[in-house]
């Protein structure tokens, strides 16, 4: 899969606004859509800071910024104008500027034609925008005041408060923050939290426990935290820091919505799966992998939906890059992110954590098609899960992919795997697929350099 390395700016004035533009994609002229950071990819030889500065003079007209360090980092996979996976590495900087009109004498035909609108917006005008703003959740993101003012003459700016960058702020609509969610319209009629965003208890219904496990994914972890973290239909999200040894732990506590539970060392997702499961409450489980791409609420919606609405009593999703046999079955059996219900497993945690440091799909499988529960496979036609070669280089992720099946076979054999599948597939027949609702465009993390990117190369 090809990468593009980017360097994206959150640049702010002497009043605090920060500075948006609104643009459409090529292939979809005539979309309304989205606002989104100054910034673009990186040129062969270019350091980020100075990628983040050209693309500011570039795109902005302004010289005198003040670039601080990196205050956020992200990866997502979009696809090219030929519908080829991109793995996008981003790199967010605060950065300052005198402020007042910005040029865009600098610009190319072609953004001249995508690009319809830049202008500054407050922190409050940002929560309360009804369109789609990129990244997503940007507005939760930010603190309020941004403590980036720089100093006197002669001195640097103080960016040691960068933490402060990624504090979340009093949340607005859920709608506002999602783009490719129209205000009025969320997919399912229920709310599993009450107004104070306490659990609900209301008779019957059913009252999910999200648990995510993550190892060393600070770059990563994001795109799954926000698309989870107030989302009416989860109860509780607990996040299981399995060990890592990067900032995911930093990052997850500036999430006051969810429940972090630490530990080291490294255990392995099975065993962080255990921990999780145990300190569930809800009625069902949604697990889901730390590591994916593309996934937005609407995606969260589809999949507790089978389940919610008394359908099915477990969902599976179907990713974009599942192996493609899956996806001609129709079914990933070991897909990561599934809701079942927490009685299935609440009574196997000791069990679980006697397994190998993977395989716990293969043991779930085992569970649900004993007691014979009917199974719902959900598309999630934009989701991807950023693979382990992508994550630790060629040969590292593939030896860690061959510790993967390693582990798995030693929960289930061969003749398992294909008996496991066809005995799934038996219990999807009248569970007919679903597939995940979202408007175009929701997933894409938009960049002015986007239109240059994929038309001319």
């Amino acid at each position: 899969m090809r990468e593009r390395i980017t360097a994206r700016v959150l640049l702010f004035d002497p009043h605090d606004r920060i500075l948006l533009m609104k643009g459409r994609l090529p292939g979809d002229p005539a979309a309304t859509g989205g606002w989104f950071t100054v910034g673009g990819g990186v040129e062969p030889g270019e350091s980020l800071e100075a990628a983040a500065a050209r693309e500011v003079a570039e795109e902005t007209g302004f010289d005198d910024i003040e670039i601080g360090e990196a205050a956020w980092r992200g990866e997502q996979i979009l696809h090219d104008r030929k519908g080829r996976p991109v793995l996008f590495k981003e790199t967010y900087f605060v950065a300052r500027c005198a402020g007042g009109e910005a040029s865009r004498a600098g610009w190319q035909a072609l953004e001249r034609e995508f690009i319809d609108d830049m202008r500054w917006w407050t922190l409050a005008e940002l929560a309360a925008c009804a369109e789609p703003v990129f990244p997503l959740g940007l507005a939760r993101r930010l603190a309020d005041p941004v403590d980036a003012s720089p100093k006197a003459k002669g001195q640097s700016p103080d960016w040691s408060n960068q933490a402060n960058m990624a504090k979340q702020v009093a949340d607005p609509p859920r709608a506002d923050l999602d783009a490719g969610m129209q205000k009025e319209a969320r997919p399912l009629a229920y709310d599993m939290r009450t107004a104070g965003g306490a659990p609900a208890e209301a008779a019957g219904r059913k009252r999910i426990s999200c648990v995510v496990c993550a190892y060393n994914e600070e770059d990563r972890i994001r795109n799954i935290l926000d698309a989870v973290d107030g989302h009416p239909a989860l109860a509780e999200i607990i996040v299981v820091n399995d060990g890592s040894t990067d900032e995911t732990e930093a990052l997850l506590r500036t999430y006051p919505g969810i429940r972090v539970i630490s530990y080291s060392p490294n255990r392995g997702k099975t065993y962080a799966l255990s921990r999780g499961i145990a300190a569930a409450k809800g009625d069902y489980l949604m697990l889901l992998d730390a590591d994916l791409s593309g996934v937005t609420a609407a995606d969260i919606d589809a999949l507790a939906d089978p389940v919610v609405s008394g359908q099915a009593d477990v969902a599976i999703s179907l990713r974009q890059n599942s192996l493609g046999i899956y996806r001609r079955m129709g079914l990933d059996f070991v897909s990561g992110e599934r809701v079942i219900p927490t009685a299935l497993l609440r009574g196997a945690v000791a069990a679980m954590q006697a397994l190998p440091r993977w395989g716990g799909e293969a043991f779930m499988n085992e569970r649900i098609i004993k007691a014979g529960y009917g199974v719902a496979v959900v598309k999630w036609p934009a989701v991807f899960n950023v693979r382990k070669y992508h994550k630790l280089g060629r040969w590292r992720g593939f030896l860690s992919e061959l510790a993967m099946i390693r582990d798995a076979l030693g929960v289930i054999s061969p003749w398992g795997v294909v008996r496991q599948n066809f005995g799934l597939l038996r219990l999807i027949r009248t569970h007919p697929a679903r597939i995940a609702a979202r408007r175009p465009h929701s997933d894409v993390s938009f960049d002015i350099s986007f239109v240059k990117y994929f038309l001319i190369r």
